[in-house]
């Protein structure tokens, strides 16, 4: 047994970052403790939290501005304030604190337990999705600092629109983890296997030529949208096949987009 140890909830923060941060502190079927960092980060334009379980939240420090629907009042709270937010209420955050660090302590209670099959333990299908939702988050983030960055207009627009896709897809994978028995859905889209037919680099930066970090964003969807459909070949549980057929057209999407714009700026060489 690992020795226990304190963990401060105002220390280990990004010194620099675009996109709101996420650090999972515990997690098991029934709970999810969530460190969240924001600086001026708020709700995309209506964009509604709508979540199938209780979330009771707490403000280490900073301010923010809390909608919850059909209530006509801004809620704002301040260090100190928490709030318990239940299954189906609608809610996004208005406005945090532009001028420093707002960190939010969340608990997500979730009051259902759902069965699996024996092809595969509770255990590891969580973890399978916690990756898959970890990826959203790391993918958010890069998007955002290049579409920060980039001078080209277009790209810009595209890295946004991505970083827009990777946030919601994240929402959804949040909740289709609590909620298995909720189907979702996403368009099925071709395949130019473009990716296959390009050598990047390993790693992913900030520092890099457009083409190569588009080239290298389309090599990390290939390998997810494969890795989900080995994972769904495998499975022979119904339910949990679903859920990986569909992550993998999520990837798909993702995929056939920043291949398109690659054919169509040409190799770009200049942010």
């Amino acid at each position: 047994m690992n020795a226990i140890q304190p963990t401060h909830l105002l220390k280990n923060i990004p010194e620099s970052m675009s996109a709101e941060w996420f650090q999972t502190l515990f997690e098991n079927p029934h709970v999810r403790i969530e460190r969240i960092v924001s600086r001026g980060h708020c709700s995309l334009e209506n964009s509604w939290y709508d979540q199938d379980w209780d979330e009771w939240v707490m403000l280490v420090k900073g301010r923010a501005g809390l909608i919850i629907e059909d209530q006509p009042e801004t809620i704002v709270l301040k260090q100190g304030d928490a709030l318990l937010i239940p299954a189906g209420v609608r809610h996004r955050v208005a406005w945090t604190d532009p001028h420093g660090d707002t960190v939010w302590l969340a608990v997500h209670a979730f009051n259902k337990t759902y069965g699996r099959s024996s092809t595969m333990e509770e255990n590891t299908y969580r973890d399978i999705l916690a990756d898959a939702i970890q990826a959203e988050i790391e993918a958010h983030r890069f998007y955002q600092q290049v579409a920060d960055r980039v001078q080209d207009s277009y790209l810009a627009e595209m890295f946004r629109d991505l970083a827009a896709e990777e946030l919601n897809h994240r929402r959804i994978l949040e909740k289709f983890r609590e909620n298995p028995d909720q189907r979702i859905h996403f368009a099925q889209v071709t395949d130019y296997h473009v990716a296959e037919t390009v050598d990047v680099p390993e790693e992913l930066s900030l520092a890099m030529k457009p083409a190569d970090a588009i080239a290298l964003a389309m090599k990390k969807e290939q390998a997810a949208m494969r890795r989900y459909a080995d994972l769904a070949a495998a499975c022979s549980d119904p339910d949990q096949k679903k859920v990986f057929l569909e992550l993998s057209a999520m990837e798909r999407g993702h995929k056939a987009k920043l291949e398109n714009a690659f054919v169509d700026i040409g190799y770009p060489e200049v942010w």
